[in-house]
């Protein structure tokens, strides 16, 4: 029941956030759009901080870290890409406010992804997969969040050539 509290707590909120944005966001209004009672709120979070990181921590498990078995790993940096697009409206919010480290959070999963991916060590590898993940990760965000943005299916398409291409490189430096 916990998720399923947290996860209409958290429905609510984005509904709220998109409708009266981050300041204008309330506990109660959250609290009301989900028809539950304000104190349930502080059983699950914080505050307002603490649903915005669920939120997005919840995305990304979902898109990223649930699929690692079952998807080819193309296939979920396009369902990350996807789920950015079609739900910019919430995190551009977030952003805006900085609410979250929506960039060093989505650079986690998909550094937990491409080591799967390029089997390097954290020794051997580790920091230029995580600087590739930085890279990538505040890439989608400028360019999926961003005014103006870009089609995602664009945007993936290079992250995907950028770990292909960082993977040959780390494979190449490490047979020498």
């Amino acid at each position: 029941m916990t998720y399923i509290t947290r996860k209409k707590i958290a429905v609510a909120f984005t509904k709220v956030l998109v409708r009266d944005g981050f300041d204008r966001t309330a506990v109660s209004s959250i609290m009301r759009m989900a028809k539950m009672r304000r104190q349930t709120f502080y059983e699950y979070f914080e505050d307002k901080y603490a649903v915005a990181e669920w939120v997005v921590e919840d995305m990304l498990s979902a898109a990223i870290d649930q699929n690692f078995d079952y998807l080819r790993w193309e296939d979920i940096f396009d369902l990350v890409g996807y789920e950015l697009d079609a739900k910019q409206a919430i995190f551009r919010q977030l952003a805006d406010q900085r609410a979250v480290d929506f960039v060093g959070r989505l650079a986690a999963h998909l550094e937990r992804l491409v080591a799967r991916i390029d089997g390097s060590t954290e020794n051997y590898g580790g920091a230029a997969r995580r600087m590739l993940c930085l890279g990538i990760a505040a890439d989608w965000d400028r360019r999926i969040l961003g005014v103006g943005s870009v089609d995602y299916e664009v945007v993936v398409g290079d992250g995907v050539q950028g770990v292909e291409h960082s993977i040959i490189q780390l494979r190449t430096h490490s047979e020498r």
